[in-house]
């Protein structure tokens, strides 16, 4: 969770959000490897103990990171969300929470998060995610997947965050249009981002697709390699016929008003 957040706000959100609270202790003790979670609304999930796990559940599925009105699909029949960097699938899991009948696309690279993400979906008896073992970028092939120790969240290929001190893996990246051809999507109701560092190089690729396809975009931005970063997607969006109506820390949400015409 972020530390924008006190020590009273946090854990407000841990007792108001998960059902057996007591349970953070042993995480961030490290009592043991994995923790069994279930939230108030009866989402169960599993994390890896004395990691950032915990702290993007709570984060995501007490509805702070990002809010259920923004996402604006509980009403609506089977809508199409895409969830790029999905770590661990919590994102996915809030998505499905609010309807039932969402398909998602769950793109995560790092196999081990995969695991994971694979566990949270079976917990939940969940079929409507489809996990695609991608890094989503802006180019299609292969690529380094930079990883440091414990930091399950913040695996990268981008070269610009990556750390001198990190390791780093082979996998395949793809890219926006390819994954919307490859699975026929015609319309995207959510595209929610957090792929360490290439939120916006993926977006100036793939234009054209996000302007006629996407109708909410949610971006967590990155500024350790680039100070104006919000300034810059904002400016692509806006000049695309996009508006920008969420911010909250490093995540910004547009509305793409060519597609919510009333």
């Amino acid at each position: 969770m972020s530390n924008d957040y006190n020590i009273f706000e946090k854990i407000l959100f841990v007792f108001t959000t998960i059902n057996n609270p007591h349970l953070v202790l042993f995480d961030k003790l490290g009592v043991s490897k994995n923790i069994l979670y279930r939230t108030y609304s009866g989402v169960k999930f599993i994390t890896r103990s004395r990691t950032s796990d915990i702290n993007e559940a709570i984060s995501i599925l007490s509805g702070k990171e990002y809010p259920e009105s923004i996402l604006a699909i509980s009403s609506k029949k089977n809508p199409i969300v895409i969830d790029a960097g999905a770590h661990i699938g919590l994102f996915s899991l809030f998505v499905t929470l609010i309807n039932h009948s969402a398909k998602v696309y769950a793109i995560e690279p790092y196999e081990k998060n995969i695991g994971r993400l694979n566990i949270n979906m079976n917990l939940n008896k969940i079929k409507g995610v489809k996990i695609l073992h991608y890094a989503l970028s802006d180019k299609k092939g292969i690529a380094r997947l930079w990883y440091s120790g414990n930091k399950f969240d913040m695996a990268t290929i981008s070269l610009s965050r990556k750390r001198k001190e990190e390791e780093y893996l082979i996998v395949k990246s793809e890219t926006l249009r390819g994954i919307i051809s490859r699975n026929y999507i015609e319309i995207i109701d959510v595209l929610k981002m957090d792929i360490e560092g290439l939120e916006y190089k993926v977006i100036k690729k793939d234009i054209k697709q996000v302007v006629g396809k996407v109708k909410r975009l949610l971006i967590e931005y990155h500024t350790d390699s680039d100070s104006k970063m919000r300034e810059k997607i904002i400016d692509l969006l806006v000049k695309n016929n996009f508006r920008i109506i969420f911010e909250h820390r490093h995540i910004l949400g547009f509305l793409n008003e060519s597609l919510n015409k009333s």
